[in-house]
């Protein structure tokens, strides 16, 4: 394999192997290896995504926002670059950085609303603003998502969160009709729902 110069395609191969079972903490030593030991290989821009991805999905978050900073100026033009452009505020809104992910994850769901990305960016905004204390605006940003959306695997967390937002901007009578819209088939999230309305309507 090194007398063929195929050595930097079986590492890539191996470390994306990594990935794709995500065994994220196996991958990153794999990928920072083959990064330095190949600085021209010709796919060098997946090895960084991929660098960046497995150090956010080990919650390092510091890191990837970093590395996926760095990825976005030095490839413009890469086809990855929808998959950056999402990942990066995953990784600044779990990180706590919620005022730099707010205005990405807006961002990205104007610029790609057919991603199969959009509907999480969407709520991932709601959130944010929700973390940072807009309640009124949370809760007006969960309510239209809820429209556009009704069927998403996170409307019953919404429809909680949208309540809880609603309850803390003082809209109680609100509160209380998102609570209730919450069903028996969303689980833990309809016995969430039950409590936060009970401290409502006490």
């Amino acid at each position: 394999l090194l007398k063929n110069g195929r050595v930097a395609g079986v590492g890539y191969v191996r470390a994306e192997s990594f990935i794709n079972m995500e065994e994220f903490a196996k991958a990153e030593p794999e990928l920072a290896a083959l990064r330095q030991q190949f600085p021209q290989h010709p796919q060098l821009a997946r090895i960084d995504f991929y660098l960046a991805l497995s150090r956010a999905m080990q919650e390092k978050f510091d890191d990837a926002v970093r590395d996926f900073d760095v990825w976005l100026e030095t490839y413009p033009q890469h086809i990855l670059r929808t998959e950056v452009e999402y990942w990066q505020p995953v990784a600044l809104f779990y990180g706590g950085n919620y005022e730099r992910a707010l205005p990405l994850y807006a961002e990205y769901q104007a610029k790609y609303p057919e991603s199969v990305y959009a509907p999480e960016a969407g709520y991932r905004s709601a959130l944010s603003k929700y973390a940072l204390e807009d309640f009124a605006g949370a809760a007006r940003d969960l309510e239209a998502w809820l429209n556009q959306y009704p069927d998403h695997y996170f409307k019953s967390e919404a429809r909680v969160t949208w309540g809880d937002a609603l309850a803390a901007s003082g809209d109680f009578e609100g509160a209380k009709k998102a609570y209730r819209s919450v069903t028996k088939e969303a689980g833990a999230f309809y016995f969430m729902a039950l409590n936060q309305a009970i401290k409502v309507y006490k």
